[in-house]
């Protein structure tokens, strides 16, 4: 059996009948739960839904290393780094759930922990879960995504696959407007969409579809047109937890510095900036060229600081920028945050980060 892949933007998925009992996995003598390592596996391929009662070798590529555990009726495994591989023998109803940053064949040159996804590509995996039939999701497309009940899961499930709505919070607004493109002559658009987000109906008796649904209708009647383009996916706590141990065993981070991070003391010292920056720079947050990436920070964290053409914040960079010719890059990172950022919520996530990662290292 001949696995194919096509990239898709740092994200390569091949889908079919994802089982539903997949509880948990074992990696490092650490049992998580199969949620949580999607949630922070970017560096992770998965292998769902295998009939075999358990494996750990099979015909791949040289220097993949194997993790495997069988809970229930389905094998979990998972291949770290290197997704270059060649033939799966002996499996039935292979699904292969890429989500990983690889520095291999199916990757483009970027390097990092972050990702991007587009509208269509999050919609067609969740047609995939929720069976949706390819000439019935055609028509929910060709109509605007009509009021019916398996759209609204649909656009529960396409909104949560693009961090635009949780559970605990509903819509994040400045995640979902990255996937409309308003028109140049409207300037309404923005006042339309938060009228109608306002009053929408609060009775929905606890149908998360419906709310999510109510709320997707309001960017699509009133903020712009859908992109295709990929955009920006924002991460999680426990992903950012995940980069951080990462950069730890990456730059071989001093145990003075973990211990220091760990009591949230920061920056305190020249080896904790460069693992600031190296932070940064794996999240698509800043480059050396360019400084902090506002769009990409904006969409992250939903800050006044970070909005296009704050005053206040284009005025500091600018002042850094005229002192930054004999400062190291590194430097050069931790000071725009000290200096224009210290008040921003971004800055104090980035330290209970950097502290909860350093007291699990």
């Amino acid at each position: 059996m001949q696995c194919k892949l096509s990239n898709l933007n740092r994200q390569t998925y091949i889908y079919q009948n994802i089982p539903q009992n997949i509880r948990a996995v074992k990696v490092k003598d650490k049992t998580v739960g199969a949620a949580s390592m999607v949630s922070v596996g970017r560096r992770f391929v998965f292998f769902r839904n295998f009939t075999s009662a358990t494996s750990s070798k099979h015909d791949l590529s040289d220097g993949i290393n194997t993790v495997s555990s069988v809970y229930g009726e389905h094998t979990l495994l998972l291949f770290e780094s290197n997704i270059f591989y060649r033939t799966m023998k002996n499996f039935t109803g292979l699904i292969l759930l890429a989500i990983a940053l690889c520095p291999g064949v199916f990757c483009d040159d970027s390097v990092g922990y972050y990702s991007y996804k587009s509208f269509v590509d999050a919609e067609a995996e969740c047609a995939l879960y929720l069976q949706v039939p390819e000439d019935r999701l055609q028509r929910y497309q060709r109509e605007g995504y009509p009021d019916e009940p398996e759209v609204h899961c649909l656009v529960l499930c396409l909104l949560e696959n693009l961090r635009a709505w949780t559970n605990s919070s509903g819509l994040n607004e400045q995640v979902l407007a990255t996937y409309f493109v308003p028109a140049a002559e409207d300037c309404d658009n923005g006042k339309r969409t938060e009228k109608c987000l306002f009053y929408l109906p609060k009775e929905c008796d606890g149908n998360r579809c419906l709310q999510a649904y109510r709320a997707f209708q309001c960017y699509y009647q009133n903020y712009g047109t859908l992109t295709h383009c990929p955009q920006f996916n924002i991460d999680y706590f426990d992903e950012d937890v995940q980069e951080a141990l990462d950069l730890f065993d990456m730059l071989d981070v001093s145990e003075e510095t973990r211990r220091k991070l760990a009591g949230g003391c920061f920056p305190n010292g020249p080896e904790s900036e460069c693992f600031f920056r190296a932070f940064l720079l794996r999240a698509d947050l800043y480059d050396d060229t360019n400084g902090p990436n506002l769009r990409n920070l904006y969409t992250q964290f939903n800050e006044d600081a970070f909005k296009k053409g704050n005053a206040v914040t284009l005025a500091c960079l600018e002042n850094l920028k005229k002192l930054s010719c004999n400062k190291s890059k590194c430097s050069q990172a931790t000071e725009v945050w000290t200096q224009c950022f210290a008040n921003t919520n971004a800055y104090a996530q980035f330290v209970r980060v950097f502290k909860y990662a350093a007291m699990q290292y």
